[in-house]
Parts: C-alpha cells; structure tokens; sequence
C-alpha cells in the first residue's frame, strides 16, 4: 500500500508518497503560481500528478487532502478567497481521485498534525511560526532536510534560504502521514 498526501493551494501544492511502512517515496511541490486561472492550474497539477505517480500501481494508493480553509481569518482570508481556494481542492481531490482509482479523504490541517504527533505552540508563546514548528517535527522525524535556494535579487542576493515552497511539500508529508498512521491503527 502507498499512501498520497496532497496540501492544496493555488500558487504551489505539495505532494508526497508513503511507502506501506511510512517511509518518504516522493516528496515535491507543484508551482501553480505561472499559471492564469483555476482550470490551467489544475491542468498543470494533473500533467505533474502523473509524472509523480509514474511507475506507481494505483490500486494499491491511498490518497488525502488537506481540507482548504473554512473560516476567515483576520488579516488573511476574504470570503472570495475562501471560495476560490475549496473550488481548487475539489478540482486537485477529482483529479487524484481520477488518477488514482479511489475515494480521495480528507482531514483538517489540526487533525493531520495531531495523527503525526506534532503539538504547535502559538508563535506569540514561542516566538516560532507554525511553519517552522512543523518544518522541525518533519526534519526529526525523517531524518530529512529540503533543498535550499540561492537568492538571485534584492538585498540579499547571493544568500542561500530555506526554499518556502518545501512548506507545502511538509505539510503534504504530514497529511499522508496522518492517513498512514490512521490505516495502521485499523
């Protein structure tokens, strides 16, 4: 069994494969962000989609989304934005289903998180944004650390970064996690 974890958004999905002990087989994020409006996004989600999943028997794969956000939150989300984005993970959610023969799951980023055993304490506490907590819980558990980027502008050109765009592919390893961990407690 494989199980694939999808964390949706409109500018970059993360994506990743477990292998049937729980182990990273792929992780990688989809940029979205070239792309003009929701049905070439999700075109392009699904042309990358198969590549990943090439050589991969879909019979034997699981798949679960990150649940898009459901209520606003200050400073952040606008009621169009919340539309847009639940319009998107239904496309990316028939897509995988369609590309992996199964009903796609879907789980709350709070939900996820606990399934793995990572407790988040509010940034105003600790000083550490909720990404970074998460970054770290994945980086103990697999031992793993993602590719950095060069800066190539700006002010701090030259300078070598955390490539934001592995925050999606994290939280995808933490949804499939979540449904692996699940499946293994049935």
């Amino acid at each position: 069994m494989r199980y694939l974890g999808l964390d949706v958004s409109t500018a970059c999905t993360g994506v990743c494969v477990l292998d049937d002990a729980g182990e990273i087989e792929k992780i990688a994020y989809v940029r979205l962000d070239k792309q003009k409006g929701l049905v070439e996004k999700a075109k392009r989600f699904s042309e990358e989609l198969q590549r990943l999943l090439d050589g991969t028997d879909p019979i034997n794969l699981r798949v679960c989304v990150e649940e898009a956000a459901q209520a606003f939150r200050r400073g952040l989300s606008s009621a169009r934005t919340i539309a847009v984005l639940n319009q998107f993970n239904g496309m990316i959610q028939l897509l995988a289903s369609d590309h992996t023969e199964h009903e796609v799951t879907t789980l709350l980023p709070q939900q996820c998180r606990s399934a793995c055993g990572i407790k988040i304490v509010p940034e105003k506490k600790c000083g550490v944004s909720t990404k970074e907590q998460v970054r770290a819980a994945f980086e103990a558990q697999t031992g793993m650390e993602l590719p950095t980027r060069e800066l190539k502008s700006g002010p701090r050109k030259g300078m070598i970064v955390f490539d934001e765009r592995n925050y999606d592919a994290i939280d995808a390893w933490v949804v499939a996690r979540a449904l692996w961990k699940r499946n293994q407690s049935s």
